[in-house]
């Protein structure tokens, strides 16, 4: 399907979702069948695009949740950690069986933190 003005001027809205908390960051997979969010509340949700519904909640509440996204596999995604005192890590995650697979550390030297 072509998008074109003509298109989009028929879409309508399905299915809204409500949070409540904000939402920092969307990525769809490369087959664009499924949606990541990452909230605020610390969490992130998978959707199911063909369904409109939502598959899966991955919580992180110890490191936090943020620029989450899918990767090259279908069942693991990558996103930065942003709780403050924490170690700032990207952490490299299965959504299989929901365990960290790698992190990836960052070292901030003494003149980038000014």
């Amino acid at each position: 399907m072509i998008l074109e003005e003509e298109v989009l001027s028929n879409f309508q809205v399905l299915r809204c979702y409500s949070r409540d908390k904000r939402i920092n960051y969307i990525d769809f997979s490369h087959d664009g069948l499924r949606l990541i969010a990452s909230g605020e509340d610390d969490s992130m949700v998978i959707y199911d695009c063909e369904k409109a519904m939502q598959k899966q909640v991955i919580r992180s509440a110890k490191y936090g949740a943020d620029l989450v996204h899918f990767t090259h596999a279908s069942n693991t995604i990558i996103y930065a950690s942003n709780k403050e005192g924490r170690d700032h890590a990207l952490r490299y995650m299965s959504i299989h069986d929901n365990k960290f697979l790698k992190y990836f550390r960052i070292n901030i030297c003494c003149w980038c933190a000014e």
